[in-house]
């Protein structure tokens, strides 16, 4: 081959491995082809950029992308800035004084997206207050608006929607950057908001900037943004904050009036508002919901973000409603709303007008409430809490962390720790009334641990606000985490005393009035530490820090349920046996034995049960007719979906060997169903050694062990062959080459190319000098 045909090869090599390895290079580095096409028009509108000269861009713009850089001054508009269907504009200030600005007598709205119109902003937008006196928007939306940077501010009195409206189904609105702020509503307005309003099926996506300063009208408005009849807002970060109205900060609104309505519009008219992080804070509401408000038809869900120091009369944080009923005038009395003159029960309604709020992330923190509910009021059957922090919360009244309002309504808690909440009268840790109730069960269940109450019931109170009557109880004699509760009176004319606590009380539907209870770990005081640290690391959620006169974590007109209700009792049964196997006589039974509950967790190598401890050990003794049972109570019933197995472990007892023999299940008690384990201690046999007669012991004869015969060693049994265990496959991880991605595997690969380029070239070379 001649040297020009292997130049020729060697180029095409080169070509192609560099093709292929920048290829590479650029799937590792996230490198895509740009989206956007061809760059977008630039148009310098010049100084002064006039009305006029604005709307000729514009125009001249048409479907093409483009950019208009204002001038270094105010452009005064005349009229309606519209960006018409097709048009991708972007309006950027030049300079501190370049704004878009209302003129001297020109009431209308100042910028109007068309729908299919597309308008990015990065300047000021000024309504200039009570210079140029309007009540309509600043902005109306029907298409999308992408707000960057500027502030749109300066609306007064305004009729219209909000200073931004977005509308319709095809509407959307994302800010970035900027602020929206220091525009009011007209006093006796409604509906509507001071900074964003989305509406009818818009879109809003928040992941920075700010909605601040803004003053909303005097019913159902809205501070900061209002979301009503079908809209979507999604809060991934920036600001929501000091704003002012019948609801603060952000207010979920679609009201059915009537049955008919409300199963008409079920579906367009649910709004969904998710909060995934940002900071709402600092907002002020005249009715509820300083922070946010879900009533009716929507749908409020937290898993991040920060809601915090917000107040308002009822729901300091969080406020709901679902118009079932409504409270009476100066009493916690109920008054039937649309919901209940339906004829619906609560849950059917709630399908229809949720009002709900699910909190599994974020936090609810140091928000006020003049009544009720300092970081969540509940007027719904749809507020689930499961994750998250609620703290530093307070309410006047009752529920400085959460308060449900009235019998019609159950708050749903799961995996929990209310701890260190403090009540300046009852019930430190939670509180009930003669309307409420708390179901309290093991799965997904809590902890209510270290409260303090001034007068009486630490952990949890009851007494006859409002009417007379008991509370029902059902409380998990065990905690999340799996270490043992118990509950001892704390009441007002005896509380607790940890040296002489009493009786612990169980409560499995029983009746509390006027009274309080102190819960407490037992064990020592390294065993108590623990199932306090397993309690924590397993709570997803913690109302912690909380205060109020009655329920500084959590009061209650209505249900409280903590957990879930799969639960079932392990009962054991003892028997006592004798060496032959009969009954042992009772004088001859030990006065108390040792039990530990265990878990099975699976099965070693050899077939032998894993097992975990569950609690800790408990002293057993035989009751008055000597029978010897004890029963372990309130033991999830399933473990990651599998029934779970239990077993006791017994400490031994001196001169006995025991057994266990697990039951099976017997479901004829459907709330509490048991799994009997017999445990059976049988009496070793005492060995005895036969008298021996002087003289009859045969002396031992010298040499008579037999002598080993050569080749009578019995053989070694043979020892099956060990397989070496399979060398482990490295995990991925920082030090693992599989687990290196990004630029620097891209270099390496280009830089490993390159090399290989290099010594085909050497080849190349040589080849040529032995050919010439």
């Amino acid at each position: 081959m001649s040297s020009t045909s292997l130049r020729s090869v060697y180029f095409r090599l080169l070509a192609i491995a560099s093709i292929f390895l920048l290829a590479i290079a650029g799937v590792v580095t996230g490198a895509v082809p740009s989206a956007q096409g061809a760059a977008r028009a630039q148009v310098d509108c010049g100084t002064p950029c006039t009305d006029a000269a604005l709307r000729d861009a514009i125009t001249q713009a048409g479907s093409t992308p483009t950019t208009i850089t204002l001038g270094t001054d105010r452009t005064a508009l005349t009229q309606t800035l519209r960006i018409p269907a097709g048009a991708d504009i972007e309006i950027v200030a030049n300079g501190d004084a370049s704004e878009l600005a209302r003129a001297d007598g020109f009431r209308g709205v100042l910028v109007q997206v068309d729908a299919g119109g597309s308008l990015t902003l990065n300047a000021d937008v000024n309504a200039r207050g009570t210079e140029a006196p309007a009540t309509t928007e600043i902005i109306s939306v029907r298409g999308t608006l992408v707000m960057d940077g500027g502030d749109v501010h300066g609306a007064r009195n305004m009729s219209g929607n909000a200073a931004i409206s977005v509308v319709g189904k095809d509407a959307s609105f994302t800010l970035n950057g900027g602020q929206v702020t220091d525009n009011t509503r007209g006093k006796n307005e409604q509906y509507g908001a001071g900074g964003v309003a989305i509406l009818d099926g818009a879109q809003f996506t928040m992941n920075g900037g700010a909605i601040t300063n803004n003053t909303s009208g005097q019913y159902y408005d809205a501070g900061g943004l209002l979301v009503r009849n079908g809209g979507h807002a999604v809060i991934n970060g920036g600001e929501i904050s000091k704003n002012t109205g019948f609801v603060g900060g952000i207010f979920g609104f679609s009201w059915p009036w009537s049955l008919e309505e409300a199963q008409r519009n079920k579906d367009i008219h649910r709004n969904t508002i998710d909060i995934n992080g940002g900071l709402i804070d600092g907002n002020t509401a005249t009715f509820s919901g300083g922070g946010v408000m879900s009533l009716g038809n929507t749908v409020v869900n937290m898993t991040g973000g920060t809601i915090s120091n917000n107040s308002a009369p009822n729901g300091g944080g969080v406020g709901t409603y679902d118009d079932y009923v409504s409270g009476a005038d100066g009493t916690w009395h109920e008054q039937p709303s649309t919901g209940k003159q339906s004829g619906l029960s609560p849950e059917a309604w709630s399908e229809l007008s949720p009002a709900a709020f699910n909190m599994s992330g974020g936090e609810i923190i140091n928000n006020r409430a003049s009544r009720t509910g300092g970081g969540v009021n509940v007027v719904s059957n749809a507020v689930n809490l499961t994750g998250g922090l609620i703290d530093g919360n307070y309410a006047r009244q009752q529920g400085g962390g959460v308060y449900v309002s009235t019998i019609s309504y159950n708050l749903h808690v799961e995996n929990v720790m209310v701890a260190d909440n403090d009540a300046s009268y009852i019930g430190g840790g939670l509180w009930l009334c003669p309307t409420g109730s708390l179901d309290m069960y093991v799965t997904r269940g809590g902890a209510i641990l270290d409260n303090t109450a001034e007068t009486y019931g630490d952990d949890i109170a009851h007494d006859n606000l409002g009417s007379a009557g008991a509370l029902s109880l059902h409380l998990a004699q065990r905690m999340i985490g799996g270490g043992d509760v118990e509950y001892y009176w704390d009441n007002k004319d005896a509380r607790f005393d940890p040296v002489n606590p009493g009786d612990p009380q169980i409560f499995r539907g029983e009746q509390l009035q006027s009274k309080g209870l102190k819960s407490v770990v037992p064990g020592t005081a390294e065993e108590i530490a623990n199932s306090k640290a397993q309690a924590a690391a397993e709570a997803a959620l913690t109302i912690t820090n909380n205060s109020s006169p009655r329920g500084g974590g959590i009061g209650s007109n209505g249900g409280v349920t903590i957990g879930v209700p799969d639960e079932i009792d392990v009962s054991v049964q003892k028997v006592w046996k004798d060496a032959a196997g009969d009954e042992l006589p009772a004088d001859q039974m030990p006065e108390s034995i040792v039990l530990q509950l265990v878990q099975v967790t699976g099965t070693d190598a050899d077939g032998k049960p894993v097992t975990e401890p569950i609690g800790i050990k408990r002293t057993v003794t035989p009751d008055a007719d000597g029978n010897w049972s004890y029963t372990f109570l309130d033991l999830p019933a399933t473990v990651n979906g599998q029934p779970a197995v239990y077993d006791v472990v017994e400490t031994t007892v001196e001169g006995f060997d025991a057994a266990s023999v697990v039951g099976e299940t017997d479901a004829s008690d459907s709330n509490h169903p048991k799994l009997p384990i017999t445990l059976t201690n049988k009496q070793k046999p005492v060995a005895t050694t036969p008298p021996t007669t002087p003289g009859t012991t045969p002396p031992e004869t010298p040499g008579t062990t037999p002598p080993e015969t050569p080749g009578t060693t019995p053989p070694v049994e043979s020892v099956p062959e060990t397989i070496p265990a399979t060398t482990p496959v490295a995990a991925e991880g920082p030090d693992s080459p599989l687990a290196q991605t990004g630029a620097e595997d891209a270099w390496g690969l280009m830089l490993l190319g390159v090399g290989f380029v290099g010594a085909g070239a050497l080849l190349v070379l040589r080849r040529k000098r032995s050919l010439s």
